[in-house]
C-alpha cells in the first residue's frame, strides 16, 4: 500500500508542472479574418486578408475581447472601409504599423483601456482584382512589418 502511496505522489509530482504550465500567448485572442479594399486612384484594385491577433493583459481581458468579438468586428470593418491601409509612397504595400495603431484604438474603445496591448497579424494576404497591378505570386506579407 505505501509503496502505491509514493508512486501515485511521484506521478502527480511529475505531471503537475505539466499541467500548471501556461502556453506564452495564452492572452492572445485569435479575431475573425479582416477583408479591408484597396484602392489606386479611387479605383479598387484588390483586398487585404487579414488576421487580427489581440493580446490581452490577462485572462479575464481575454474574455472581455471574446465577449465583445462583434462589436470588435464591426469597428474593425468601419475603420478599414473609413481610410486607407495602404502606404502614401506605394499604393501596393500596406502600412502595418499605421493599421496596428489605428485597430489597437479600436479595440481599447470597445474593451476598455487597459484589456488590450497590442495587435499583431498571424497573417496578411492579399488579392489583386486588376490584371498587372501589383506583384504576381506575392508570398504573404509577413506579419511583423
Amino acid at each position: 500500500m505505501r509503496s502505491i502511496l509514493v508512486f501515485v505522489l511521484v506521478l502527480l509530482a511529475a505531471v503537475a508542472p505539466a499541467v500548471a504550465a501556461k502556453p506564452a500567448n495564452s492572452h492572445a485572442v485569435n479575431m475573425p479574418i479582416l477583408i479591408a479594399p484597396m484602392s489606386k486612384g479611387g479605383r479598387l484594385i484588390g483586398y487585404a486578408y487579414l488576421n487580427p491577433v489581440l493580446m490581452a493583459a490577462s485572462d479575464a481581458a481575454a474574455l472581455q475581447i471574446r465577449d465583445r468579438t462583434p462589436f470588435l468586428q464591426d469597428a474593425f470593418v468601419r475603420d478599414v472601409n473609413a481610410a486607407s491601409i495602404q502606404r502614401q509612397d506605394n499604393p501596393n504595400a500596406l502600412n502595418i504599423k499605421d493599421l496596428q495603431t489605428r485597430l489597437l484604438a479600436d479595440s481599447r474603445r470597445v474593451v476598455g483601456e487597459g484589456n488590450v496591448t497590442a495587435v499583431n497579424f498571424s497573417q496578411i494576404q492579399i488579392a489583386w482584382i486588376v490584371p498587372g497591378v501589383g506583384v504576381t505570386n506575392q508570398p504573404p506579407v509577413s506579419p511583423t512589418h
